[in-house]
């Protein structure tokens, strides 16, 4: 297989990329992932598409870079074209068709073996600082326009997603953190700014190890992950890719020594809601007894049953909005129907300041807290309902 270069790829880099015993070896993580006769005849149905490859051994790399091992056969094994994009600061990438000359039998899969050991000696090192996910996938889709295939072309990615430069730069202070936020908002900007584009050679995108690093880079909470998730979706449905899939990146062993430094990043932290999806602006934490929250109330008062676990109940809401200085949140207190309706509504408000208190005393600036109480509430029923006596925290 003989590759053509694009953009001026390294020479450093040799004329061979994406061997199928270096992705197998995990591209230098110490991972072995397959061994080394996991031959194409144990493959008889191979799914014919054209792919493109993001990947790249940098410091902070997490996802196990054998998980692109089965595309890598596929697309061999159908004599497909196959793009590969080093993954780094400044993205570069290499591409070509796989050609055989033989048509059956053994001869066929020793010939493709043959064909992938040629591109044997490829080092997926980053060769460059910092990571830049917007650009590859970019780049990914500019070499995919070299396919003459009339199939699905797919990008394959396997890595955290976690980028420090670029349009979707999760440092301190960008634009990408308020995106975790209010991801079509987001988009809107890309757009604006005229970084995003149309996406017109990707079919699919298969990502394997979102969120996944390795030391020094912590890895996100789930919420944060979930929101990552929504946003790289966001832009690849404003690019023109409907079909995006996130798979496990499998782990891995440490990186490779010796690799350029990519700043650690502390990212933000976000609180999911009880269907698991991470609370953005305008959304709302539902806290009621039905449910089982440790945030209640003696009967007739504002005091919490057990101040610690209602404390514990917050702390994903509340490393929120200690993540996002300029978010605001709303908590609203609601009771039950019984009693008085006058003397209920002075008690839901007391019960919001009480978590509005804790808030506060968790670091929440007060000038971010808005409390309201709602007073008596019948929407599950009228009388002693669990569900009508509950806290709401609505961001925005």
């Amino acid at each position: 297989m003989r590759l053509r270069r694009h953009r001026g790829l390294s020479a450093a880099l040799g004329a061979v990329l994406l061997a199928s015993s270096m992705i197998v070896g995990g591209c230098g993580s110490g991972d072995s992932g397959a061994t080394e006769d996991a031959g194409f005849a144990s493959r008889p149905n191979v799914t014919t598409y054209d792919a493109a490859i993001v990947y790249a051994d940098r410091s902070n790399s997490g996802a196990n870079a054998s998980n692109a091992l089965k595309h890598i056969e596929d697309v061999a094994a159908s004599e497909g074209f196959l793009a590969c994009v080093l993954a780094d600061g400044k993205p570069t990438s290499v591409s070509d068709t796989f050609e055989l000359t033989e048509q059956n039998g053994r001869k066929r899969e020793s010939e493709l073996k043959q064909k992938i050991a040629s591109v044997s000696g490829m080092d997926w090192s980053a060769r460059t600082a910092e990571a830049d996910i917007f650009a590859a996938i970019t780049e990914a889709d500019r070499a995919l326009g070299g396919a003459s295939g009339d199939v699905e072309r797919s990008v394959i990615i396997v890595d955290s997603g976690i980028s420090t430069s670029g349009p979707i730069s999760f440092m301190e202070d960008q634009p990408a953190r308020e995106g975790l936020l209010d991801p079509d908002a987001f988009v809107q900007s890309l757009r604006q700014s005229g970084d995003l584009g149309k996406l017109e050679n990707i079919d699919r995108v298969i990502w394997y190890g979102l969120g996944e690093a390795s030391d020094p880079q912590e890895n996100p909470n789930e919420g944060t992950r979930r929101a990552m998730q929504d946003l790289y979706e966001a832009i690849f449905a404003a690019g023109g890719v409907e079909e995006v899939e996130f798979m496990e990146g499998g782990g891995s062993s440490a990186p490779s020594s010796g690799l350029p430094a990519v700043t650690p990043i502390e990212l933000p932290k976000i609180a999911l809601d009880p269907d698991g999806n991470p609370v953005g602006l305008g959304d709302t934490l539902v806290f009621n007894e039905a449910e089982g929250t440790a945030l209640t109330f003696e009967t007739a008062t504002s005091a919490f049953v057990d101040g610690g676990a209602a404390a514990v109940e917050l702390e994903d809401g509340i490393a929120q909005l200690l993540s996002f200085p300029e978010m605001s949140v709303a908590v609203r207190g609601y009771t039950d129907t019984v009693g008085d309706e006058a003397a209920n509504q002075v008690l839901s408000e007391e019960r919001a300041r009480t978590v509005a208190d804790l808030l506060v005393s968790a670091g929440v600036s007060p000038d971010r807290i808005t409390v309201i109480g709602m007073g008596e509430d019948s929407t599950h029923g009228e009388g002693d309902v669990a569900a009508n006596r509950r806290v709401e925290l609505q961001f925005s």
